[in-house]
This record gives C-alpha cells, structure tokens and sequence, in this order.
C-alpha cells in the first residue's frame, strides 16, 4: 500500500491531480490518498476502482504511516510530514511543490530513505519509475528503518528534527 498526501495546504489544477492519479495508479499499487473532498473527486473519477483505492478528506498521518502494510509515501517534502515517514521508518519520494520541500527532500536523498522528482514530473512515467524503484529497491526501506530506530525514544519528533538539522549541517556551504 502507498499513502499519498501532499499535504494541507497545496491546490492543484484538476489536470494536474489526473496526471498524478493515472501515474501513480499505473504502479499497481493500492493507494491511500489524503485530500481534499473536490480533488479527490477527480482523483476517484480517474482510478475508477474503490476496492483498490482509498481516497479520502483526512487520516491520521502518523497513525496510517506506522501500519505495516503502508510501504511508501508520496509526499510534498513538507517538515512536519518528512519527520513522521522518518519516525514510522517508511521510505519517500517527494515531491516538493514549495520552497522548503526541495531543500528538504533533497535531505531524504542524501539519507538514503527515499527519492525526489520535481512536480514538472508528475505528468511523465519519471513518477511511475521513481515510485517502482523505491519500491523494489529494499535499500530504501532498510535505510528507513535503520534511521527510525536511531531516532526512536521518548521525543522522536524533536530526534528526527535534530537528525535532519545536523545532515544540513553537513551540507556544502553551511
């Protein structure tokens, strides 16, 4: 299973949601999808198969991402919902739509626990194949699990933040 959120704030062109929609649903995978009612009707008009696809206004993010059978995360790169796929140990590809998005996404790259593609991408088989290889590559969902349990504890939200900010750190230019 996929969850696919791009979070709460972002508004896509109803073309745009149905390029995502044939894209990801071409990956055979069952997708949760985390949107807005009006745009998830074009998104359910487009996969056309509720035994598949799970499409609705709201779900516990952190709760959804720390079940077993949730295997990846398509998300907008945003903090709050990196740090959650961190601490569930669920691999990423990102997405990002806003400024932060790149630069964070660019941080699960270089952490090994997911892929980024730009949104001018979502209209071409790039998504298919970015989600395919995080999905078959096991790399991935062992790295992601490596970095939940190194920042599991008692504050792993304040873990995973501070993990993120010293691979920053790290970065040319810091």
């Amino acid at each position: 299973v996929v969850y696919v959120s791009l979070g709460s704030i972002l508004r896509l062109a109803p073309d745009r949601y149905a390029a995502l929609a044939t894209r990801l649903g071409q990956s055979g995978s069952r997708l949760i999808w985390s949107l807005p009612q009006a745009d998830g009707e074009i998104v359910r008009r487009v996969l056309k198969d509720p035994q598949r696809h799970y499409i609705t206004d709201y779900v516990p993010q952190p709760r959804l991402l720390s079940d077993p059978a949730i295997r990846a995360f398509v998300t907008h790169g945003g903090a709050s919902s990196v740090q959650e796929a961190l601490i569930a140990g669920v691999p990423m590809l990102c997405i990002p739509f806003y400024s932060d998005g790149g630069y964070i996404s660019s941080l699960v790259e270089r952490l090994g626990v997911g892929l980024r593609i730009w949104k001018q991408q979502i209209t071409r088989p790039d998504l298919t194949e970015a989600l395919g290889r995080l999905l078959s590559e096991t790399s991935f969902a062992a790295r992601s699990q490596v970095v939940a349990e190194q920042i599991s504890g008692a504050d792993a939200r304040a873990q995973a933040k501070r993990y993120l900010n010293d691979l920053a750190a790290l970065a040319p230019g810091s």
